[in-house]
């Protein structure tokens, strides 16, 4: 016999000249290959922090048992806590009805915190350009991570972590957003404030006048002043 399956053994037997066949037992023959393990599923799965996650499961075949729908009593590490960010493995083993091994298979499951922005300040310099830093914990590498989403000159992607990040010069206040995904696309978003300050005015009027005004010699008049931004 040269392929794994099934067979029943018989055996010729001549009684008188008569020929009879005989069934004797079913004989299992094993060409050595392994069972191999196929999950179900994708071989990695991203899944939020504290979330429930529920395996997808794993089948094994060959061709002596066919295909075996896998159980808990195949798997090793498949509970673990989901309130622990980091990569998770759910590992399946098998072994058929001829004691053969099949090579382990695992699936890793990454539990994924949310994306932080840590801090986010800015100020104005001498020149009324807005000067922004941030840090950001958590925020995946790539396109539209971190973006600009507010902002007179704050447009576009932006990198993790920034320092003295200098804009254009601005003539009245602003809102700056920046906002960050995870590895979920879950988002998280801080808004900045800076006001510009208005120059100082001052108006100062005489006897009501705030033009040329002549006061006579020994006479007497009334002066008033208003200032804002002072």
């Amino acid at each position: 016999i040269g392929q794994s399956g099934r067979y029943l053994r018989v055996q010729r037997v001549e009684t008188d000249g008569n020929t009879k066949w005989l069934a004797l037992v079913e004989v299992q023959a094993w060409s050595g290959s392994q069972p191999v393990i196929t999950l179900t599923g994708p071989s990695t799965i991203n899944m939020p922090v504290g979330g429930i996650y529920n395996e997808l499961g794993a089948t094994a075949f060959d061709q002596i048992d066919g295909t075996v729908t896998l159980t808990s009593a195949n798997i090793s590490g498949g509970s673990f806590d989901t309130s622990i960010p980091g990569p998770h493995s759910v590992t399946y083993t098998f072994t058929n009805s001829n004691s053969v091994p099949a090579s382990p298979v695992t699936r890793t499951v990454n539990v994924i915190p949310p994306a932080q922005i840590l801090t986010f300040t800015g100020s104005l310099n001498a020149s009324n350009q807005p000067v922004l830093s941030w840090t950001t914990n958590n925020v995946q590498l790539g396109v539209n991570k971190c973006v600009a989403t507010q902002g007179v000159g704050w447009t576009g992607q932006q990198q993790l972590n920034r320092t003295n990040y200098t804009l254009a010069s601005i003539s009245i206040s602003q809102a700056y957003t920046l906002t960050c995904s995870n590895a979920l696309g879950q988002m998280t978003s801080q808004t900045l404030y800076l006001n510009v300050p208005l120059k100082p005015t001052v108006t100062i009027n005489a006897n009501g006048t705030d033009g040329f005004t002549i006061i006579p010699i020994s006479s007497s008049a009334s002066i008033a002043w208003n200032s804002t931004g002072a």
